[in-house]
This record gives C-alpha cells, structure tokens and sequence, in this order.
C-alpha cells in the first residue's frame, strides 16, 4: 500500500480534496490598497450621506470594489483616514439620512 507521512493515499487525497473543498468556501484575501482602491475609497466617502461609520463604509466598499477590508486596513492609510474624518464632520454639521453610496453605474454621466 502506498502511503504519505505514514497515511494511505487513498484517506490522503480524501483528506486533501476535503481541504481545497474548504479553502474554496473561505473568503479569499482582499487585494492590497495600492492609490487607486484608496482613490475609489475616498471618491466612496465623498458620494456618502447621513449616518457614516466604519462598518457602513466597509459594506459600502464592498459593493462597489468587491473587496472587504478591515476598519484597521482603512484607518492606516492617511487619506482615507482623513476623508473619512472630514466627511464626518461636514455629515454631522448637516444631513443626517441613512448613509447611501451611488455607484458608478448607476450615475447618470
């Protein structure tokens, strides 16, 4: 009988099947933030009104980027940081909706 590290090849490959089949369901990593995700991210902050947090900006950069990243990630990189500071300031100074991002295709250009 042929093994691998001292198990049969059959209850490996079983094994081995079974953990590709779980890394499939796990979310894969987000693409690092390079100047034009945190462009969009900001151009995202900017397009917002009403209530602004850090998860609604998640779940909003998850609909228009396909990519959901850590409030950690954002607050680390410094425009962002600051757009989302300034725009948070300019939102509780005014409007206070639901917060609403547009996405490009559905502007009207």
């Amino acid at each position: 009988m042929d093994t691998v590290n001292g198990t049969d090849q059959a209850s490996f490959l079983l094994t081995n099947e079974r953990c590709r089949w779980e890394d499939d369901k796990v979310k894969k990593r987000s693409k690092n933030l390079g100047d034009a995700e945190i462009k969009q991210i900001v151009e995202v902050l900017d397009g917002c009104s009403g209530k602004l947090s850090w998860e609604l900006l998640i779940d909003a950069i998850e609909l228009r980027m396909y990519n959901r990243y850590t409030r950690q990630t954002l607050h680390k990189q410094e425009h962002i940081r600051h757009a989302f500071d300034l725009r948070k300031e300019n939102l509780s100074q005014g409007e206070r909706d639901t917060f609403r991002v547009l996405l490009p295709q559905l502007q009207i250009g």
